[in-house]
């Protein structure tokens, strides 16, 4: 009995799906590994803490997750020494001889707690590794994570130092930056943040509270670890700081996109203070910007 010319057709049709199916997961592995050995990420550490472990490790310190997907935490530890370290780092007396710049001051944080982060970039690396993840979507778990933070307004001195309408000014300018508008979404102040009114990167993993600069020093310290290339954009006119990140193509379809003259890249810009997709950020304009650390 000859099978009817459908139950052919149906059948090559779904050979072409496997073979598509197929062609398509060889390609995000070549993707992937390419980007390891071209520096994108880091090897993996061998001691790298598991996604699931069976129990949390003793840890004279804190535990915290970071939220790469809607499914799964990365867990990471903060030891109480590392945290207090960072935060006397941080302190005005170790840096207003020390630097000129905003961007120098950034980089001043940044290059003493990266050896604290790197146990969590290799984290992230392996998780990264075990689900064949490509350079886009590796951005968008490791950005995810931190837009998932609720925002607090860091600041320097008290509360008292502050008149309450000069605080209610800056949480409602904040306000305008979440879709929902919803005063809920904040998390509060942190009072007495010095010199500046910013958490070190250590600081905002350990703490899981940050506002714009916080969370983009973060962000711009871990990825550099991990081997992605960014910077941070701020607005004095905005009272605000931006994460750029370079993409060799730009999968999405915003256009909120700087040109470094130093690096010679365009960098796509990413709010990082709520759920935003990169390159998308209302009436940006780049002369309002400025490049402070790469």
């Amino acid at each position: 009995m000859t099978r009817p010319w459908r139950y052919w057709f149906l059948a090559y049709l779904l050979l072409l799906a496997a073979l598509f199916c197929n062609y398509i997961w060889l390609h995000r592995q070549a993707e992937f590994h390419g980007a390891v050995r071209s520096g994108f990420l880091p090897p993996v550490q061998e001691d790298a803490q598991e996604l699931f472990p069976p129990q949390i490790d003793p840890c004279v310190g804190v535990v915290r997750y970071l939220q790469v997907s809607d499914r799964i935490r990365v867990r990471y530890c903060i030891p109480e020494d590392s945290y207090q370290a960072a935060k006397e780092n941080r302190q005005p007396s170790n840096f207003f001889s020390s630097f000129q710049t905003l961007g120098e001051y950034y980089r001043l944080l940044e290059i003493h707690d990266a050896p604290e982060l790197s146990r969590l970039a290799s984290t992230i690396s392996k998780f990264a590794l075990t689900r064949s993840l490509s350079y886009q979507n590796i951005l968008v778990s490791i950005v995810n994570s931190i837009q998932r933070i609720e925002y607090t307004f860091v600041h320097q001195g008290s509360h008292e130092d502050f008149q309450l309408y000069t605080l209610d000014a800056d949480h409602a300018k904040h306000l305008g930056r979440f879709p929902s508008g919803n005063a809920c979404q904040l998390g509060g102040c942190c009072e007495m943040v010095e010199p500046i009114g910013i958490f070190s990167p250590v600081e905002v993993a350990y703490h899981q509270l940050a506002d714009c600069d916080s969370r983009v020093v973060f962000l711009h310290c871990l990825l550099g670890l991990i081997g992605i290339p960014s910077v941070i954009l701020i607005s004095e006119i905005e009272a605000h700081a931006l994460l750029g990140v370079y993409l060799p193509s730009n999968p999405w379809r915003g256009d909120a996109v700087i040109y470094d003259p130093v690096t010679q890249k365009n960098y796509v810009v990413w709010e990082t203070t709520s759920a935003i997709p990169p390159g998308i950020y209302k009436d940006f304009s780049p002369d309002n910007w400025k490049i402070v650390a790469r």
